[in-house]
C-alpha cells in the first residue's frame, strides 16, 4: 500500500519536475539526498505543492532521474551547471563555473542527481534549492567544499527571507521545538493552542481582563506561536484592551499594528497616541516607534534629525534590537546625523548579537561579504556568522514547527519527511529530530530508506580507535554497562540496523554543527557497536568527551564509567571519580540522577578500598 503511493508521488514529482517545476525538483532532490526509495512516502505530503501545478504530465520512466534526462533542461532553457570554485576565489560567479561536476558520494548514483536537480530547481529561482546548496557546498556534503560558492547562496538565499521579512503582518517567525530524552514527558506541554489546558487558562485570565495575560496571548497570536492560529485581529484587540488599561508595552506593541495597519486599518493617529503614552512610561520601543514616525512623517512631520534623536536615545539605553538597528541605519547612510560607518557598524553589532535583530544580521552579513566593514578586509567566513542565521529566516524554516505539530498529532512519518525537508536546508535541529525519530524506531525505516546512507556507505566511519574489544564486548554481552548508558543500547536494539544507521547519519550531521547531544549519541554508538562495525571504545571515550566538555550530564559520567573500567583509557579511579563529580554538579536539580551518580562514587571507592585490601571485585 504505501509502495503504490511513493511510487505515484515520485512519478508526480518527476513530471513535474520535467515540466520546468522549480519546487517539484527540489522536493524531488531532497527525497533522493534523504535516501527516500521507490518503497514509501507520505502521498499528502509529497503532493501538497503539485496538486495547484497545472504543468503537463511528462512520461518519465526511471525513479533515478539525471539532469539531462529532463527535457526542459536538456533543451538548455535553464543553466544547470555544476559549480565547485576554488577557495578564497573571490566573490562567486556561477557563470564561471560551467563544465564542473558534483563530488559523488561513496559512490551513489541517488547524490549526483539529487545534486543536479538542486542545481537545476536553483537555476529556476528556488530559493530553498539555493539554501540547500549553500549548505552542502559549506560542509562539502556531495560538492567540494567552496566557502565562496556558499557565502553567494546564503546571500541569494537571505535576500528573500528579508523581503518575506517586511511583508507586514507576514514576518516569519520560527519555533524550533527540539524532541530529546530530556524533554519526552512535558513534550507537548503549553504547545497546542486553543486545546492545551495551559493555554486555556492563559485565554480564560484574558478574557477576563488579566493585563499580563493579555499581553502575552496577543504575543502568541500575533506571531501564530505555541499552536495557535496567527490572528492578528483578535492580537490587536487584545493589545488595545491592555493599552488602555495603561501597559506600556501593550501601547508600544498597539502603536505599531495601527502604524503598519495589521489587524485592521492603519491609523497613524491612535499610533503616535499610544507611543508617546507608552514613551512617558520609559518604553525604549516607544521611542523608537517615535523616531520611526518622524523618519516616515506618519502623522508627525518629517524631520531626520529629530528621528535620529529618538533612535539614539533609545540605542544608548541597548534595551532593544530594532533602535539599535535604526540609528545604525542612520549613522551609515547620513540621514539626519554625519555618516559614520564605524559607529554604524558597531550598532549593527550590538543589535545582532545581544537581540538576534534580523535585518542587523542581514546587514552585518553584507558588510563583512563585500568588504564594507571600516579597517576590516573581505571575510567570506565572517560573512557567513551572519548570513546562514539570516537565510535561515524565511519562511521555510516553518517546516521545523510543522514537524513538530505532526509529531504531536501522531504522525511521526510526516514529521520525519518535514524534518528530512528542514535538514536539508541545514536546520541543525531538524538533524537531531530526525535521529531521535529513528533512534527510537518510531516509523517504518526499511520500508521508507535506502538501506544505508550514501554519504557512509554501510557502516560510518570513526575517530581512530583500537576496533574490536574484547572488555567491552563482555561489558555489553554480560549486561553491565551504565543505567545511563543502557537507554541507548535498548533504543537502538529495538530498530532495525536501517534505523540505526540513518539515525547515526542524522547525528553524525547534527554533531557537525555542534549539536552536543549528538556527541552523546555517537558516544554511545560506539560503545555498543551498534550501527558501526564494531564495538570501539576508543572512539566512544572521544566523543563522550566532547559531549562532557560541553556540559553534557551523560557524556561526563560515561567518561567516568569508562576510566573506571579501563575502556579505551587506561584505568583510573581518580579521573573517573573526577567525572563523575562533573557530571553531577551538571545534574542541576534532578535529584535522582544526583543520588544515582553519588552512589556510583561511593561504589567506585569501595572497588578501589576492596581492591587495596586483596580481595577480588
Amino acid at each position: 500500500e504505501v509502495g503504490a503511493l511513493v511510487a505515484r508521488a515520485l512519478r508526480w514529482l518527476e513530471e513535474a519536475a520535467g515540466a520546468g517545476h522549480a519546487a517539484a525538483a527540489r522536493r524531488l532532490a531532497t527525497l533522493r539526498l534523504a535516501g527516500v526509495g521507490a518503497a514509501a512516502y507520505a502521498d499528502d505530503l509529497a503532493l501538497r505543492e503539485l496538486e495547484t501545478t497545472d504543468a503537463p504530465r511528462l512520461p518519465v520512466p526511471s525513479v533515478e532521474l539525471a539532469v539531462d534526462q529532463v527535457p526542459v533542461f536538456r533543451q538548455g532553457q535553464v543553466d544547470v551547471s555544476f559549480c565547485s570554485p576554488a577557495a578564497g576565489s573571490g566573490a562567486f560567479d556561477r557563470s564561471q563555473c560551467e563544465g564542473a561536476a558534483p563530488r559523488s558520494e561513496a559512490g551513489s548514483s541517488a547524490t549526483p542527481t539529487g545534486i543536479g536537480l538542486l542545481h537545476a530547481a536553483a537555476a529556476l529561482d528556488d530559493t530553498e534549492a539555493m539554501l540547500s546548496l549553500a549548505h552542502r557546498y559549506k560542509h562539502g556534503l556531495g560538492l567540494e567544499q567552496s566557502d565562496d560558492a556558499a557565502a553567494w547562496y546564503y546571500r541569494a538565499a537571505a535576500a528573500v527571507a528579508h523581503d518575506d521579512f517586511h511583508i507586514a503582518g507576514l514576518q516569519p517567525s520560527h519555533e524550533m521545538n527540539r524532541l530529546s530524552e530530556a524533554n519526552e514527558e512535558s513534550l507537548g506541554e503549553g504547545e497546542r493552542g486553543e486545546d492545551d489546558e495551559q493555554l486555556q487558562f492563559l485565554v480564560a485570565q484574558a478574557e477576563h481582563g488579566d493585563v499580563g495575560a493579555m499581553v502575552t496571548l496577543a504575543d502568541h497570536l500575533y506571531w501564530g506561536h505555541r499552536g495557535f492560529a496567527r490572528d492578528q485581529v483578535r492580537a490587536r484587540e487584545l493589545w488595545d484592551r491592555a493599552a488602555d488599561a495603561g501597559n506600556a508595552a501593550a501601547q508600544a506593541a498597539a502603536a505599531g499594528m495601527y502604524l503598519r495597519g495589521e489587524g485592521g486599518d492603519r491609523n497613524n493617529t491612535r499610533a503616535v497616541e499610544l507611543y508617546e503614552k507608552a514613551a512617558a512610561q520609559g518604553s525604549v520601543r516607544a521611542l523608537n516607534g517615535l523616531g520611526y514616525a518622524y523618519f516616515f512623517g506618519t502623522h508627525l512631520p518629517k524631520d531626520l534629525p529629530k528621528a535620529f534623536g529618538y533612535f539614539q536615545e533609545a540605542a544608548r539605553l541597548e534595551q532593544d534590537g530594532d533602535s539599535l538597528f535604526n540609528a545604525g541605519h542612520c549613522l551609515a547612510n547620513g540621514l539626519g546625523t554625519e555618516r559614520d560607518m564605524q559607529r554604524a557598524v558597531d550598532m549593527f553589532d550590538k543589535a545582532s548579537l545581544r537581540f538576534g535583530h534580523f535585518d542587523a544580521i542581514y546587514e552585518m552579513g553584507g558588510l563583512h561579504l563585500h568588504g564594507r566593514i571600516p579597517g576590516q578586509q573581505r571575510s567570506v567566513h565572517e560573512a557567513m556568522r551572519y548570513l546562514i542565521p539570516a537565510a535561515h529566516g524565511g519562511q521555510w524554516g516553518g517546516r521545523v514547527r510543522e514537524g513538530f505539530d505532526a509529531f504531536l498529532g501522531g504522525n511521526p512519518l510526516t514529521a520525519l519527511l518535514l524534518y528530512f525537508e528542514a535538514a536539508e536546508l541545514g536546520y541543525e535541529i531538524a538533524e537531531s529530530n530526525a535521529a531521535y525519530i529513528l533512534d527510537r524506531a518510531l516509523v517504518d525505516a526499511p520500508a521508507l530508506l535506502l538501506d544505508a546512507p550514501a554519504s557512509s556507505g554501510p557502516m560510518l566511519s570513526a575517530p581512530p580507535g583500537t576496533g574490536q574489544d574484547q572488555d567491552a564486548t563482555e561489558h555489553r554481552d554480560q549486561g553491565m554497562l551504565p543505567a545511563v548508558v543502557a537507554n541507548r543500547g535498548k533504543t537502538f536494539a529495538s530498530g532495525s540496523q536501517t534505523h540505526r544507521l540513518w539515525a547515526l547519519h542524522y547525528h553524525r550531521r547534527a554533531a557537525g554543527q555542534d549539536n552536543f547531544e549528538s556527541y552523546l549519541a555517537l558516544g554511545d554508538a560506539y560503545f555498543y557497536g551498534l550501527g558501526v562495525s564494531q564495538p570501539d571504545p576508543e572512539a566512544a571515550v572521544w566523543w563522550y568527551s566532547k559531549a562532557s566538555a560541553h556540559g553534557v550530564a551523560k557524556g561526563a559520567h560515561n567518561l567516568g564509567y569508562m576510566y573506571e573500567k579501563g575502556l579505551g583509557v587506561p584505568q583510573s579511579y581518580i579521573r573517573a571519580e573526577r567525572h563523575y563529580r562533573k557530571a553531577a554538579e551538571l545534574q542541576g536539580n534532578d535529584w535522582r540522577a544526583t543520588v544515582v551518580l553519588y552512589f556510583s562514587i561511593v561504589l567506585l571507592h569501595t572497588r578501589r578500598w576492596a581492591e587495596s585490601a586483596g580481595f577480588s571485585w
